[in-house]
C-alpha cells in the first residue's frame, strides 16, 4: 500500500469531476474502476490499465485513463517507500447514482483515491 504521504500529487475532486463520463452523468449512473500502473522516473504513472469497471461500457474506463496524469508518486519518502518501476492500483469510486449492481452500496460523491502499491 502506497500511504497518503507517499504521494506528491492526486487528483482533486473539481478534476475527476471534470473527467465524469458525460452520459453516465447524465443518467444519474456511478461506477467504480481499478487501474494498475507502473511508477515512471519523474514519478508519474505509466502504463496504466484498467483491471476493473463497474458498470462496463459507460465511459468510466477511460475517465480513469485520463486521471492517471494527475498523479505523482513521491520518490523520496523513504526506504519502504514507492521506486521506480513499481506498480501501484488505483481504485476509484465515480459517483453519480447507484451503481446498477448488487456488488457496492451506491456512492455519494467521488472519494478520495486509495492507491495500493503492487511488489514489482
Amino acid at each position: 500500500i502506497v500511504p497518503n504521504d507517499a504521494w506528491a500529487r492526486m487528483p482533486t475532486a473539481a478534476e475527476l469531476g471534470a473527467l465524469y463520463p458525460r452520459a453516465a452523468l447524465q443518467g444519474k449512473i456511478g461506477g467504480h474502476t481499478a487501474m494498475r500502473c507502473t511508477i515512471g522516473p519523474a514519478g508519474e504513472l505509466l502504463d496504466c490499465v484498467v483491471i476493473d469497471e463497474r458498470p462496463a461500457f459507460n465511459g468510466f474506463a477511460a475517465a480513469a485513463l485520463a486521471a492517471a496524469r494527475f498523479y505523482r508518486v513521491n520518490l523520496k519518502a523513504g526506504p519502504n517507500g514507492p521506486s521506480v518501476g513499481g506498480r501501484v492500483m488505483i481504485p476509484l469510486r465515480w459517483g453519480a447514482g447507484p451503481l446498477n449492481d448488487d456488488s457496492d452500496p451506491p456512492p455519494t460523491g467521488l472519494s478520495a483515491p486509495s492507491p495500493k502499491r503492487d511488489k514489482p
